[in-house]
């Protein structure tokens, strides 16, 4: 797998439907092994943003105004309680 994703264009990665992309929605296969199994609040997600900021440097000028919405936590079905994917948790903080 990793090999034929070595050699995509990034577009071609973003076509795969393979690939799990929340921004396009999960396909039907994905949707039965990826599951919702909980939520963090936005007050959480604000002081996460936060710290990762000023972890990272940028300071608390950096921080969005806007307030995100709640965070919807995912399990992958082959992985039960072992990999959770907080899908907007640092979502913007990233792109650096």
């Amino acid at each position: 797998m990793y090999k034929k994703y070595q050699r995509t264009s990034d577009a071609g990665v973003d076509d795969d439907l393979e690939v799990v992309d929340f921004k396009r929605g999960l396909t039907e296969v994905q949707k039965d092994r990826i599951i919702p199994v909980g939520t963090v609040n936005s007050d959480l997600i604000v002081s996460a943003q936060k710290e990762f900021r000023i972890s990272g440097g940028l300071g608390e000028t950096s921080l969005v105004e806007t307030e995100p919405e709640e965070c919807t936590i995912y399990e992958h079905q082959d992985f039960p309680g072992t990999v959770r994917h907080f899908h907007r948790i640092l979502e913007g903080s990233n792109k650096r």
